[in-house]
């Protein structure tokens, strides 16, 4: 019997699409598996003998992601039943202050936050369509000792606004991720 040699994550995956797959799952084990498994359909699909050659890339994360956006949402229905329409509005807001006013993945509120604001935040973290990124935040300019936690609105939600004019991904593997979240246009407030 012919013994077969495991697969690396190298052989199977670019180096961006790892980064991309982690950033879209937002660290939860269950959308990282619905993720990955739609991208090597979506790899599958594109075939060897594309230019992107055999292994799973980014832009193949990307579509994984926006297939999985609808598994999101009617879970988001199931386990939302009775705030339903303030918290999906809520949310919306939150897409359109994120994708048409700051152009950027990454938002900021107070940590004084109260309120329905805060209920809302705190739900939708719970429902994985926002993800935690930093505690403790202090801006560059302005507000001197208020601190801001720092937020990242889920990859389905955007990956086809990067396309719009200078919207900003941060990548929260780079180097400089904490200053570049220290912006006061990246304040959230309902």
């Amino acid at each position: 019997m012919e013994e077969t040699k495991p697969l690396s994550i190298k052989e199977l995956m670019n180096p961006t699409a790892v980064d991309r797959l982690i950033l879209a799952s937002g660290g939860v084990v269950r959308d990282f598996i619905g993720i990955f498994s739609n991208a090597i359909n979506q790899a599958r699909e594109r075939g060897e003998k594309s230019h992107r050659g055999p292994k799973i890339g980014a832009e193949d994360v990307n579509l994984a992601t926006g297939d999985y956006d609808p598994i999101k949402r009617e879970e988001f229905k199931l386990d939302t039943a009775g705030d339903r329409e303030s918290l999906e509005s809520a949310f919306q807001r939150l897409v359109a202050f994120c994708t048409e006013k700051s152009k950027c993945n990454i938002f900021l509120v107070s940590q004084k936050l109260t309120g329905n604001t805060r209920e809302s935040i705190d739900q939708l973290i719970d429902l994985r369509l926002i993800h935690p990124v930093k505690s403790r935040v202090t801006l560059k300019k302005g507000a001197a000792g208020e601190l801001y936690e720092a937020y990242m609105l889920d990859l389905s939600q955007y990956t086809a606004s990067r396309k719009v004019h200078r919207f900003q991904i941060i990548d929260l593997n780079a180097p400089d991720k904490d200053e570049l979240i220290r912006k006061s246009s990246l304040i959230y407030s309902d």
